[in-house]
């Protein structure tokens, strides 16, 4: 009898064994979704992983694909005195996995400037990367964005990237490379060891190597959040979802020093994009008038769309908020057009 249940766990946990080898070996050939998108470099630190296709569906539906400069999109084309290069950083709004690229605002704002100045060449560069503040931004801005000598870098920031988080003032540790806040300006440190930006190394081994590991990681802390019951019963919700409204928030006071020491620190090419609708406090802008920082605020351009009824974060074929949809993005690239084409006749561009 004992040797009989010894005998039938074994072959349990082969089964087991078998459907999960089963399960991975599908998902990596579907492309649903890599094990690990991103990888470690020596100039660098923690980038995206080179020539890797993502295939993404949550809110919306996209695919994603890094080339082999380690961001997304398009190669680079060669050196042209009429092309103009803009680069595109910010968060996981700006990475955009949630839409095709040919519905993303960085191709649209490319094909409206094409459109509006047809004698020039455009480039738009996605350096978005999910979960980047502030900080994140300049220090990928300083060790790798400034490698492609763009003409234009726009970083794209929301209320958290300005307020005060005392454990990254004191020792930042980005998903790139550090920043040394005592330094002016700002530096950055590059020797950081893989066993500080990755300190769980055995756990992170198995998520780089395993789609399976990553997904079951990922389904466990969905219902340590919401917990089981809503997880388990949320597919079989019948009652119709609305658009949320937009709750107006205000800026937690004092602001993070580091702000305002990379503010000073900034390329005088660089343009700040607020894309919320969160007013700015006084502090800000008087730092951004101090060193003259061009800044573009989408707050209007939000609330309006929230005011017609058509809340830019709101999917409707899944019922979920969450990142900028298809409209957004095409309402997105319009109103940014207006402001680059401002910016180009006070850059005089056109001569």
């Amino acid at each position: 009898m004992k040797l009989n249940w010894i005998k039938n766990s074994f072959l349990f946990l082969i089964g087991v064994l078998l459907v999960l080898v089963v399960l991975e070996v599908f998902l990596r050939f579907s492309k649903i979704s890599p094990p690990s998108f991103s990888e470690y470099y020596e100039d660098i630190g923690n980038g995206l992983a080179k020539s890797e296709k993502l295939l993404f569906f949550n809110e919306g539906l996209g695919i994603k694909e890094t080339n082999e400069y380690r961001f997304y999109g398009e190669v680079p084309l060669q050196e042209d005195s009429a092309t103009i290069k803009i680069a595109l950083i910010g968060d996981s709004f700006i990475e955009s996995k949630q839409v095709f690229t040919r519905h993303y605002f960085g191709v649209l704002l490319r094909q409206e400037l094409e459109k509006r100045l047809p004698k020039k060449k455009f480039e738009v560069f996605n350096f978005g990367r999910n979960g980047f503040g502030l900080k994140d931004m300049y220090a990928y801005d300083k060790v790798f964005v400034d490698s492609f000598e763009v003409d234009y870098k726009l970083y794209f920031l929301a209320q958290l990237d300005f307020e005060t988080d005392k454990t990254e003032s004191i020792q930042f540790m980005p998903k790139t490379s550090r920043l040394n806040p005592w330094t002016s300006p700002v530096s950055i440190e590059h020797d950081i060891p893989l066993s500080e930006l990755r300190p769980n190394r055995t756990v992170q081994l198995i998520r780089d190597y395993s789609i399976t590991a990553v997904m079951l990681n990922n389904g466990i802390e969905r219902v340590k959040r919401l917990g089981l019951m809503n997880v388990t019963l949320r597919p079989f919700n019948f009652v119709e979802l609305e658009a949320p409204l937009e709750r107006e928030r205000k800026f937690n006071l004092p602001l993070d020093p580091l702000v305002f020491k990379i503010i000073s620190s900034l390329d005088s090419n660089t343009i700040l994009v607020k894309r919320d609708t969160v007013a700015i406090p006084n502090t800000l802008k008087a730092a951004y008038e101090e060193y003259q920082v061009t800044h573009w605020d989408l707050g209007a351009l939000i609330q309006s769309m929230h005011v017609a009824g058509n809340p830019p974060n709101w999917w409707e074929v899944t019922g979920k908020v969450g990142h900028w949809n298809h409209e957004a993005h095409q309402e997105l690239s319009l109103y940014l057009a207006d402001l680059l084409a401002q910016k180009f006749e006070s850059d005089n561009i056109y001569d």
